[in-house]
């Protein structure tokens, strides 16, 4: 067909190739455990602000307090950080507050320099029994 095969770009491109295969994976050093406890403790900090806020809010009557962070993840979309979080969460007044804990769902939206600069952007309280997987 008249087309001659250029070696040394298909060398260029098998050596880039090969690096990007052998450096896909974790580092040798990679901290499983250390980045457990991080995730964790992120989460946790989500779970902790979405309630703050919340909180903070005066047409909100009942104020609730962390029981346990469950999972919690960020993403970017359309040049914002969001953070997205699912908890358990107990009333700590009103006439909720004898009952048993409920799971919640919270978005996060970054919103300034600092890391906890961070708007509510969404708070509800979801039927655990009608959840059809472990994200919510």
């Amino acid at each position: 067909d008249g087309k001659q095969e250029d070696h040394s770009y298909n060398a260029l491109v098998d050596d880039f190739m090969g690096a990007v295969v052998e450096n896909w994976c974790e580092p040798a050093n990679f901290d499983q455990a250390a980045r457990e406890e991080r995730y964790r403790k992120q989460t946790n900090r989500f779970a902790e602000l979405a309630l703050k806020r919340y909180n903070k809010n005066k047409n909100n009557k009942v104020k609730y307090s962390l029981v346990e962070a469950i999972d919690g993840a960020i993403f970017h979309e359309r040049s914002y950080d969001y953070a997205h979080v699912n908890f358990y969460a107990n009333a700590k007044n009103g006439p909720k507050k004898n009952d048993p804990k409920v799971l919640v769902f919270a978005e996060l939206k970054h919103v300034g320099r600092r890391v906890n600069a961070m708007a509510l952007t969404s708070f509800h309280f979801l039927d655990e029994k009608k959840q059809t997987s472990k994200y919510f």
